[in-house]
């Protein structure tokens, strides 16, 4: 199932968040984490970082040479200050210039939580499919509208998420499930190459 979602009002997305504020994105960012650092890449690119967190605990368990991180809330690309090496932005995701990484060998991308954010998701996976050699991507599982984030435009089941993949040019090779029964929304977390 792949369904195309109402947003009752527009999303404020300039502002300070933390993935250690919600359970269920503390653990999806320790997951996440471990699948970045089992890829072993040496180059790292998030164009939706938030608080960077992600790389910090892929950081830690297996440094990379660089990160190039983007946000699209100035006020949290401000707050950053993470241990690893690093260039940022302030950028939109969509307008992220993923054309750069094919000079990069051993590149790496990471979309968590971003891709139901936007308007075309699947644009998105196709131009960064000719850049990266290893994509890391999270959305939540199932419909969000009962009882999700009123800021997703889209939702998909492991079965669609999958196939957007496919469809997008990745070849999935790894999947996680991260469901917490009574903290927050569950989510799928795919490998791809």
């Amino acid at each position: 199932m792949r369904q195309r979602l109402a947003v009752d009002h527009p999303p404020v997305y300039n502002s300070v968040r933390s993935n250690l504020d919600w359970a269920d994105h503390a653990v999806r960012t320790l997951v996440t984490g471990g699948l970045i650092a089992w890829l072993a890449p040496d180059f790292v690119w998030d164009p939706a970082c938030g608080d960077a967190s992600i790389l910090e605990a892929a950081y830690r368990l297996r440094p990379f040479r660089q990160a190039f991180l983007a946000d699209i809330s100035a006020p949290q690309i401000e707050a950053l200050n993470p241990s690893f090496p690093h260039e940022k932005v302030v950028e939109d995701v969509v307008h992220a210039e993923f054309f750069v990484a094919a000079a990069f060998k051993n590149n790496c991308l990471v979309l968590t939580e971003v891709l139901e954010h936007l308007e075309d998701p699947g644009a998105t996976l196709r131009q960064a499919r000719e850049a990266f050699g290893a994509l890391v991507a999270s959305v939540p599982i199932g419909d969000p509208e009962h009882g999700g984030n009123h800021e997703h435009l889209w939702a998909w089941d492991e079965a669609a998420f999958e196939a957007e993949l496919r469809e997008t040019g990745w070849e999935p090779a790894v999947t996680v499930t991260v469901q917490l029964p009574g903290v927050g929304g569950n989510s799928q977390i795919w490998v791809a190459r």
